[in-house]
């Protein structure tokens, strides 16, 4: 933001303010930081209000793929454990 604000040569008033920042803004930011906290995302597109969970450009728009959630996604996949065979009494 400074480069931004020297650059422009308008001072502060040439970077993003929260004043113009609108509700529609934050709906990206919220999906990917929701995705990061281990939100599924059916949960996260609840909250959307949209089909993001079903809808595949929607989905890719609000909740691209990152590094972190698919590194979660495999460290959750485990093998699956040897059960002992039940004994029938």
């Amino acid at each position: 933001m400074r480069a931004a604000a020297v650059a422009g040569g308008g001072g502060m008033a040439a970077c993003p303010s929260v004043v113009s920042l609108q509700f529609r803004d934050l709906r990206r930011s919220f999906s990917v930081n929701a995705r990061r906290g281990g939100a599924s995302v059916d949960d996260a597109g609840d909250v959307l209000g949209n089909s993001a969970a079903k809808n595949a450009r929607i989905k890719g728009t609000y909740m691209p793929p990152e590094f972190f959630t698919a590194a979660r996604a495999v460290a959750a996949a485990g093998r699956p454990e040897v059960q002992e065979e039940r004994k029938e009494a």
